[in-house]
């Protein structure tokens, strides 16, 4: 796959958003005109303008969030004697820029470094060994609108699209089925997006390529959700999508699906699908439908999830079964998966999660029964 920029490029940009977001805002000066004013007239003056130049001026450092995040996974397969893992270390960053006259936005960067052992690698990694920069967010959303009014989001943020949009998974254990709908989980571009009294909505316009840019093909991604609030005890959310994307997993082509020198690993991809979640005192019910194709096969995904949060040491412990079927030239293709998996905060810090995977019925001919995972997780 060819990138545009590379790391070196990517760091770069990394360095120079980090100075951007530390740096102060700028005071304005002011001085007498030529000694013309006396001493308390020019003081004065001095004091109104600046006042109104602090008006107009953009905070730099307040309100400026930041963490340091490390993350170390690992899975076990019994058939195999591999760990295949993965070592992130990464920094988070959230600004909101704002004024005396209001909020403009808000930047979000999330830059890791990310280190792949003994197992697949996404196509944008150049090796399985060694250490890429990659950015899981790297976007600022503009909202100088106000409140219950469209905001433009510009840079690399999460597809709108299904339960993962709405709920935590970034950097976790727990995960949906977005790998199976969209293929990447985030991408550059724009969108629009905003929220109203019974409503949020965001439609996108991206690349198509996830973590990297390419030149060859002709890669591009529209999706869009709208639903009811997700502060809601229960909500509801419909989301659509088209596109050339490029799928990582390569789910599509198992069984042969003919891919020309052109479109190199791209998908045309379509999916509709709704998203429902429920919440009974600590029990949440969480469910997802979709339905498309890739190229011109007939893809149905399922998903559903129960989980359990203790309150008092915010433990969640959550059970999932997982379905996704596909027609092929010969017939329909499926595979069912159930979930078992917990996450356990040992203090404010750090986080120890684990999650055991069973597959009722493979899909393809890996002959893969069953998974053990394990995470663990520390924010600074």
């Amino acid at each position: 796959m060819k990138t545009v920029g590379g790391l070196r490029n990517s760091n770069l940009a990394f360095a120079t958003v980090c100075l951007l977001a530390l740096a102060p805002g700028a005071r304005a000066q002011t001085s007498d005109e030529d000694g013309l004013v006396s001493a308390s007239e020019s003081k004065q003056g001095s004091e109104s303008l600046r006042a109104e130049a602090e008006a107009d001026s953009v905070s730099w450092l307040e309100p400026l969030r930041y963490s340091l995040d490390v993350s170390f996974r690992a899975s076990k397969n019994p058939d195999s004697s591999e760990w295949p893992n993965q070592l992130a270390i990464g920094l988070d960053f959230h600004k909101v820029v704002t004024s005396t006259r209001g909020d403009w936005g808000t930047l979000v960067l999330q830059g890791y470094m990310t280190r792949w052992g003994d197992m697949s690698v996404p196509r944008t990694f150049d090796d399985g060994n060694q250490w890429e920069l990659v950015f899981r967010s790297f976007f600022f959303n503009l909202t100088p609108l106000g409140r219950n009014k469209p905001n433009l989001r510009v840079g690399h943020f999460e597809i709108p699209y299904g339960l993962d949009y709405v709920i935590d998974t970034q950097g976790w254990l727990r995960q949906t089925i977005q790998a199976r709908n969209v293929g990447i989980r985030a991408d550059w571009g724009l969108s629009v997006n905003g929220t109203l009294p019974a409503l949020e909505y965001e439609l996108s316009l991206t690349r198509g390529t996830g973590h990297g840019l390419r030149s060859e093909g002709s890669p591009y991604l529209v999706a869009g959700r709208v639903g009811t609030p997700r502060e809601a005890r229960s909500w509801l959310g419909l989301s659509l999508l088209q596109g050339e994307v490029v799928d990582p997993a390569a789910t599509a082509r198992r069984r042969g699906i003919p891919v020309d020198a052109r479109t190199g690993d791209l998908v045309r991809r379509f999916r509709v699908g709704v998203d429902v979640a429920s919440s009974l005192g600590p029990l949440s019910f969480l469910g997802e439908a979709s339905y498309g194709r890739d190229f011109d096969d007939a893809v149905v995904n399922l998903f559903a999830e129960m989980n359990w949060e203790i309150s008092k040491t915010g433990t969640l412990v959550y059970a999932q079964a997982r379905h996704f079927s596909q027609e092929f030239r010969e017939d329909w293709t499926k595979e069912d998966v159930l979930v078992l998996g917990i996450r356990h905060p040992l203090d404010r810090h750090w986080t120890l999660s684990g999650s055991f995977d069973y597959w009722l019925h493979p899909f393809g001919v890996t002959g893969q029964t069953s998974s053990f995972r394990f995470q663990m997780r520390c924010r600074l």
